[in-house]
């Protein structure tokens, strides 16, 4: 990666809250899988909210809380370690617990211009998407109805003068207006949050728009 991209620490720190919704958490996790800077910015935010805990002055719970607090550790257990990137794919251990290892196993959907995308079911009003898009294409120009966080898993893309790479995240919101183009050899992996459907600018883009979710 370049060490040029990272999250935004009031992300960081909602991150490590607990307070993102799922599709947020997952696009924010995956940076964090390949980003020592940003990993060890959200074990300091963590440690801090440990600390304002201890400060708190208890409570009372109710007679289930402990059982419903073991349910939902055991449910939210990561297997191994959560931000590994292993040798055999592309997708980091916290992705691969939605999708699997292996790209070629996903259902992917073709949206046009040799562009597939798999959607990722998550929890809240934010979707998770993966993209594969080919060496050379460019997404057709667009703005936003909301944000929307790109992480790099594989290949490369240029947005203006900007190069972003594997395990780089890209921050984009109402303000901006891109069409952002793969280059090299390589086909473009990315992970993509968004919480509004896209704005493009021309037509046929805004028809296909209906029938892919985008």
């Amino acid at each position: 990666m370049s060490n040029e991209f990272h999250v935004a620490e009031e992300d960081l720190f909602e991150y490590g809250a607990g307070a993102l919704e799922e599709a947020w958490s997952l696009a924010i996790a995956a940076h964090l899988s390949f980003c020592t800077s940003c990993r060890s910015a959200t074990e300091q935010f963590e440690a801090l909210g440990g600390i304002a805990l201890e400060d708190l002055s208890p409570s009372e719970l109710d007679a289930n809380s402990l059982a419903l607090c073991l349910k939902t550790l055991d449910e939210q257990a990561p297997e191994g370690n959560e931000f590994s990137v292993s040798e055999g794919s592309i997708l980091p251990g916290v992705l691969q617990k939605y999708v699997g290892s292996d790209l070629d196993q996903i259902q992917w959907k073709r949206v046009g211009g040799g562009v597939k995308q798999a959607i990722i079911p998550t929890k809240g009003n934010a979707t998770a998407r993966l993209l594969r898009i080919p060496p050379g294409v460019a997404v057709p120009e667009h703005s936003h109805n909301g944000t929307e966080l790109t992480v790099v898993l594989a290949g490369s893309y240029v947005d203006g003068p900007h190069l972003f790479e594997r395990g780089d995240i890209q921050q984009a919101d109402t303000e901006v207006h891109h069409s952002p183009s793969v280059v090299g050899a390589e086909e473009c992996v990315c992970l993509v949050a968004t919480d509004a459907p896209l704005k493009f600018k021309s037509i046929v883009p805004r028809v296909v728009q209906k029938f892919i979710s985008l």
